[in-house]
């Protein structure tokens, strides 16, 4: 997972994105990653209920359009 993630990053850097944007991206992929082991409509149903239980919607609704 870790080399992935590195990829991710890297490939995040050259879109010439801010470093807050990437670290957002980041951030999110790596928080499902760890619970969950691929994107299914299932995983991101419990995702999304995780995320509304722990954050505010604004943060919800960014977090799920990154994946």
């Amino acid at each position: 997972m870790i080399e992935r993630m590195e990829e991710f990053e890297a490939y995040l850097r050259r879109g010439n994105l801010s470093e807050n944007t990437v670290k957002a991206y980041y951030y999110a992929v790596k928080q499902y990653d760890s619970r969950y082991s691929k994107i299914t409509k299932g995983y991101l149903q419990k995702y999304k209920l995780f995320l509304l239980e722990n954050y505010k919607p604004k943060t919800v609704n960014l977090n799920l359009s990154m994946l």
